[in-house]
């Protein structure tokens, strides 16, 4: 990815959305959204976890608790790493292969694994960590690859407007969740 141009950064991702739109195609829809158990369940325990940053992680938990167009999206099958490196591309750079597998979910909100994908991709190519990609993503950044994969991901689509900015809270809240899980010390990235 570092040694790609933008234009083909663009084009391996919107190549690796195709097999994510054929999920997110093929998932159902809850009352409750998807990664319900998740949230509920293993995510409310960040505020104790982290317990220097309680009010904030209380914060986004509750707005992932309120967020009323989660079961708008499609609950599917989720990678729960999907990005460019766990992808092998053939000479078109059309996928050919997933790796990795260790982090898959059922029931999982489709957009998942396409946010991931954008955040380890610009967080790569423009040297950022993740926090900081999640940021430009929520403040709508002037960011030329977080704009055209937008414009690709919602082509015919029928998510809700601020699907992208909620997935973000999600994918944050997970990335703190792993990180405790594999007993990663604190990290300024995830946290400030």
């Amino acid at each position: 990815v570092a040694q790609s141009t933008i234009p083909e950064i663009n084009l391996a991702l919107k190549n690796a959305l195709r097999p994510l739109k054929s999920m997110f195609s093929a998932g159902k829809f809850s009352g409750q959204g998807g990664d319900h158990a998740f949230i509920t369940d293993k995510l409310s325990q960040l505020p104790k976890i982290f317990d220097g940053y309680s009010s904030q992680l209380e914060e986004a938990h509750s707005l992932l608790l309120s967020w009323r167009e989660i079961n708008l999206l499609p609950i599917c099958f989720i990678h729960g790493d999907y990005w460019l490196a766990n992808l092998l591309f053939d000479e078109k750079l059309n996928v050919s292969a997933i790796i990795d597998w260790d982090r898959c979910r059922e029931e999982g909100v489709a957009l998942f694994d396409a946010l991931h994908l954008l955040v380890a991709t610009v967080a790569s190519v423009e040297k950022k960590n993740f926090g900081e990609v999640l940021t430009d993503i929520w403040e709508e950044a002037d960011n030329i690859i977080i704009k055209e994969f937008k414009k690709e991901l919602y082509k015919d689509s029928q998510y809700p407007k601020n699907a992208f900015e909620y997935v973000a809270i999600l994918l944050w809240l997970t990335y703190l969740w792993n990180a405790h899980l594999d007993g990663l010390p604190d990290d300024e990235q995830w946290l400030d």
